[in-house]
């Protein structure tokens, strides 16, 4: 190994900020252009190619603060195990994105919607909802929105409600992309804590 990159790592394990900036530069591109042909053809909206590789990054510094690659014995080696890494996180999106589309284990078949006069689904679709139901629907929404608290993810929520996408909402918040999809993040995180 070279020394530099040796000198980089001993430094990143002490926490040097430096250092992590160093390996920032040198591989945090090549692992996001890596990211992206993994996940070529995996229409994802909770995260991108940037997202798998600052967290696989991320994954590395942790790893290496906790003594756990003390081994890497050259730049070869250190990139090998980056692109195991973020190979693994593509992984892992991959099957969230899977598990998601499939409903997350809480998907049901047509039977959900038998009753003693038998109707199925196409029945159930058939239908208005009620003017209580459609009442009891809004006040659910208001109630999950002002449980936010907090006015910009509130104000999130309602553009995307009206059908505005990430970068859309970025320009009308006057914000990067990346903080709106953090703050949606966060609203499914709130959200997820209140579920029975």
């Amino acid at each position: 190994m070279s020394t530099e990159l040796s000198q980089w790592l001993h430094d990143l394990s002490q926490g040097d900020e430096r250092a992590a900036q160093q390996l920032w530069e040198l591989y945090f591109e090549k692992l996001v252009r890596l990211a992206k042909r993994k996940m070529e053809g995996l229409s994802l909206r909770s995260a991108d190619e940037e997202d798998v590789a600052l967290s696989a990054m991320n994954s590395f510094c942790r790893g290496l603060a906790a003594h756990r690659f003390d081994e890497i014995a050259g730049a070869d080696e250190l990139w090998k195990l980056l692109v195991t890494i973020t190979a693994r996180k593509v992984s892992a999106q991959r099957r969230l994105h899977f598990a998601q589309k499939r409903g997350g284990g809480r998907v049901r078949g047509e039977s959900i919607f038998d009753s003693n006069d038998r109707l199925g689904i196409g029945e159930v679709l058939g239908r208005e909802p009620s003017p209580e139901l459609a009442v009891g629907f809004a006040e659910s929404c208001r109630e999950m929105i002002d449980s936010l608290e907090d006015e910009t993810l509130q104000k999130i929520v309602l553009l995307t409600l009206e059908g505005y996408r990430t970068p859309e909402i970025a320009e009308k918040l006057g914000c990067v992309r990346r903080t709106v999809e953090r703050k949606l993040q966060l609203i499914r995180e709130k959200w997820g804590q209140n579920e029975p």
